[in-house]
């Protein structure tokens, strides 16, 4: 179907809303709707300053210099271990490791801690349904090492299924590997929840990539040992992100990489000079520590639980529409963000694709997970109502013209 046989749509808005003033990409491109929020969020003003100060008052190597500017570095770099430590409840800095995002991360989890403590024969719950950062670190080690992967499944709503969890854990499961938010259900699943139906020998790798943004987390107080995510999926730069370590596996942990800093680590060293080889990413750790505040600043101006139940309110009407994962409309305060969806008689590529020519965003596709394919729309506070509307009105008008 050609773009030009579709009608015009207004989108257009009166003034800024005030949460998307302090977004500069999005106001210097007032006509952008921008609802692939999953992928990556845009930058506020407030992170965009922090990193200017850093990188403008004297760039420098953190830990390898004895002079001012490095001793600056090191200062800025174990301030914001400290402001994300606290961030994610977690006693202690320590345990705050920088990569480079959650891939990462979730891959040191494997390398750096599965490969040198579970045995042949050990069982890790996993749901296949999952990103493939997750599943696919856990598949190859335990092809490597003869380790035994319990699947466990999701509700018809995407939530984990909790009794089928708990079903499948036994004397030899030692890790449960589960996602805080699902890149494509948009579930909020309870992590104090799965940690109470959890054997204490069980640990708990969490991927919270996206829910990192959305909904509070306290790793201590949840009984975590293993916390991943990623800066750019929470307003900071993208090759930033964390591994915090609960202190209870640490001492368990292995480099997975060797370079400067750690021929003279010692023993008693904190965890993180073990694991982060190399220079690090300072401007992004500014940017990553300067995002948490941020976060927390917002909060209480948070619009995403009503958003997300406006969206889904107005996709549950359309008969057209299908949903990836079934929704009731009273279950909806269980969600945060995230839609996947198909339009009748539309390849999700193809529905993108005419979004795109009308300046709304989205993503298209299997979304690097185990699902089938489908258009995901993914919101953060800067979005609004109004741009859900015209993202939906539009989606009418595309299979009116398509019939």
């Amino acid at each position: 179907m050609p773009i030009s046989s579709l009608p015009a749509t207004n989108i257009s808005y009166i003034g800024t809303p005030p949460l998307k003033e302090r977004f500069p990409a999005l106001v210097k491109n007032p006509d952008v709707i921008y609802f692939d929020n999953g992928a990556t969020t845009q930058v506020p003003n407030a992170v965009l300053s922090a990193v200017h100060e850093y990188a403008g008052s004297g760039a420098a190597n953190p830990g390898r210099g004895s002079y001012d500017w490095a001793d600056d570095a090191n200062e800025y770099v174990q301030e914001c271990r400290s402001i994300i430590a606290n961030f994610i409840g977690l006693s202690g800095e320590n345990g705050v490791v920088f990569t480079s995002g959650t891939t990462m991360s979730l891959n040191m989890v494997a390398q750096s801690w599965g490969r040198h403590v579970l045995m042949p024969g050990d069982e890790i719950l996993l749901c296949l349904s999952d990103h493939h950062s997750m599943t696919l670190p856990w598949e190859e080690l335990a092809k490597e090492k003869q380790l035994v992967i319990r699947p466990y499944h999701l509700h018809a709503n995407g939530s984990i299924n909790l009794s089928d969890l708990q079903g499948r854990v036994t004397d030899k499961t030692k890790l449960c590997c589960v996602t805080h938010i699902n890149n494509t259900a948009g579930w909020i699943n309870n992590l104090t929840a799965i940690r109470d139906i959890l054997p204490e020998h069980v640990f708990l790798n969490v991927d919270a990539a996206q829910g990192i943004s959305h909904v509070p987390i306290q790793m201590d107080r949840q009984g975590i040992d293993f916390l991943s995510f990623s800066g750019h999926k929470m307003f900071a730069f993208g090759g930033i992100g964390a591994l915090c370590i609960s202190k209870r596996v640490q001492d368990n942990m292995r480099p997975l990489f060797y370079g400067g800093g750690m021929a003279e680590y010692a023993k008693s060293d904190p965890i993180y000079k073990k694991l982060e080889a190399g220079t690090l990413n300072v401007a992004g750790i500014v940017s990553l520590s300067a995002a948490c505040k941020f976060i927390e600043d917002t909060r209480a101006q948070n619009p995403l639980s009503s958003l997300t139940r406006h969206l889904y309110t107005l996709f549950l009407s359309n008969p057209r529409i299908d949903l990836l994962y079934e929704q009731k409309p009273y279950a909806l305060d269980h969600l945060s963000g995230i839609l996947s969806f198909t339009l009748e008689g539309f390849d999700s590529g193809e529905v993108a694709d005419i979004l795109n020519e009308y300046g709304i965003f989205v993503r298209a596709g299997r979304h690097c997970a185990g699902v089938k394919d489908s258009v995901r729309i993914s919101l953060q506070i800067y979005n609004t109502e109004d741009e859900i509307n015209t993202l939906y009105n539009l989606l009418e008008t595309i299979y009116e013209s398509h019939a």
